[in-house]
């Protein structure tokens, strides 16, 4: 299936919470949070250009519109100059 996100908006997949602190010490599934970090999978034509398919970003936790993609759960977010919920690309 080809996704395309229209206008200002692209679509990323979470990245998994660690299962291990740095520590080493197991994190249990109930105090895991959402992750802040993701992978962009698709891109519209109106994202600002450092914005591309297979960057990590840190998005804005909770924002968002969940879809599935290719069996990937997955969200959509917006990501112009004004409003972006897509905080910071990291290289």
């Amino acid at each position: 299936m080809v996704f395309q996100p229209l206008f200002n908006y692209a679509a990323v997949k979470l990245d998994t919470a660690k299962e291990v602190s740095d520590g080493g010490i197991i994190i249990p599934d109930s105090v895991k949070s959402t992750p802040d970090y993701a992978t962009v999978v698709a891109v519209g034509e109106k994202c600002p250009e450092v914005i591309k398919v297979g960057k990590k970003v840190l998005i804005v936790r909770g924002a968002g519109s969940p879809v599935v993609i290719d069996k990937e759960n997955c969200l959509v977010l917006r990501c112009d100059e004004t409003h972006s919920e897509i905080l910071a690309v990291i290289d």
